[in-house]
């Protein structure tokens, strides 16, 4: 790592002027940075190989060694160095980081400078203190997000496996002597994130894969909860009190596992859908999950604690009628709360982004995923 007083940022993108330009403008900012360039992949490892840097800002798609190579090797080399991904294929979810202590972030293309320099800014200061690296499931989500076809060989401590995809789909897993998502779940469970290397896709292989990454990431996390690989207990950020909001994963859950989760997956084909969640209350448990993109750890603690709010303000008020429904509007989104019918209470939370919804449509969905949901529950829950 660079001094702090002059950190040095690495810019890897084949447009050769756009570099130019953000090299320039960093150098004038505050920042005060020194900025490297590179061309594609293969250059910038080349200039990491004499100097160390302190972040990388990243376009995906290049020539030689495009965008997803370079992070590949990053994850093996540097798993601590921060890196600004580049997309022209984003969504407004993904300048959201995919994980709460990920050492990754994304910009939509085209970039607006003042963005980008704040953005480096941030990450710069947070590597002052604990970075956990880029997370395989970010590295996976990305190639998803660029339509990528190859082959990945993802060496652990323990044994190595391979996950093809095909145009950003997860098509075959194996590991060891263990095919499909069987195998899939094995190598997507929480830990460290492997060595990964890409190879071109060659032949296609059969099929054995045919659930969405999305889903197969959420139920390698809670198989590895249920087996006590990882913890339950999962600690979100909540800017009020700087305490921590804790999602526990229940040892006895109210949905069959996969029920729910696809039921949930239905609201994603919500135009600008980002993701939709099921949280038992008022404890803010997290019952089931899905979401086009991004993970929506950052954003799902804020609505449960919202809608506590609005129960505690039902309970101050003195209302006869329990709350239905609880619109949330923030600047990028909007989030709506509807209520499970049943006991204990379940929250139905569905997020769209705020540019391309339709509020009617939301508010039927939402209506009909809830009613759904209710009725997925055993009957002595309802």
């Amino acid at each position: 790592m660079q001094s702090p007083s002059r950190p040095t940022v690495l810019i890897v993108d084949d447009e050769a002027i756009f570099c130019s330009i953000a090299a320039d403008g960093l150098r004038a900012s505050a920042l005060g940075c020194e900025v490297l360039t590179a061309g594609n992949g293969r250059e910038a490892l080349e200039v990491l190989a004499r100097q160390p840097v302190d972040l990388v800002v990243t376009d995906l798609r290049m020539p030689e060694l495009d965008g997803l190579e370079l992070l590949s090797e990053l994850m093996r080399r540097s798993p601590r160095l921060p890196v600004i991904v580049m997309t022209a294929y984003g969504t407004p979810a993904m300048e959201e980081r995919v994980e709460r202590d990920g050492a990754v972030a994304y910009l939509e293309k085209p970039i607006d400078f003042d963005q980008l320099r704040e953005t480096i800014a941030e990450l710069l200061q947070r590597a002052t203190g604990h970075l956990s690296g880029i997370s395989l499931a970010s590295f996976l989500q990305l190639l998803q997000l660029e339509r990528k076809s190859a082959r990945l060989t993802l060496t652990f401590p323990h044994g190595k496996g391979t996950l093809t995809f095909v145009d950003g789909a997860l098509v075959h897993a194996e590991l060891d002597d263990r095919y499909g998502e069987e195998a899939a779940l094995a190598l997507l469970a929480p830990g460290p994130s492997p060595a990964i290397e890409i190879f071109a896709l060659g032949a296609v292989p059969t099929t054995t894969v045919r659930t969405p990454l999305a889903h197969l990431l959420l139920e390698a996390a809670r198989v590895s909860d249920e087996a006590g690989d990882e913890t339950a207990e999962i600690a979100f950020d909540w800017a009020d009190d700087g305490d921590a909001t804790q999602v526990i994963v229940p040892e006895a859950p109210l949905f069959a596992a996969g029920v729910a989760e696809g039921l949930l997956a239905e609201a994603l084909r919500l135009q600008g859908a980002r993701w939709a969640a099921a949280v038992e209350l008022p404890a803010g448990r997290l019952l089931a999950a899905a979401w086009a993109g991004q993970a929506f750890a950052v954003e799902g603690p804020a609505v449960a604690e919202a809608v506590r709010a609005a129960l505690r303000l039902q309970a101050s008020l003195g209302l006869a009628e329990e709350i239905e429904e609880l619109l949330v509007s923030a600047a990028a989104q909007f989030q709506l709360v509807r209520m499970v019918a049943g006991t204990p209470r379940v929250a139905l939370c569905v997020a769209v982004d705020r540019r391309a919804p339709n509020l009617a449509m939301l508010r039927f969905e939402a209506r009909r995923l809830a009613e759904q949901l209710a009725a997925l529950r055993p009957a002595g829950l309802r």
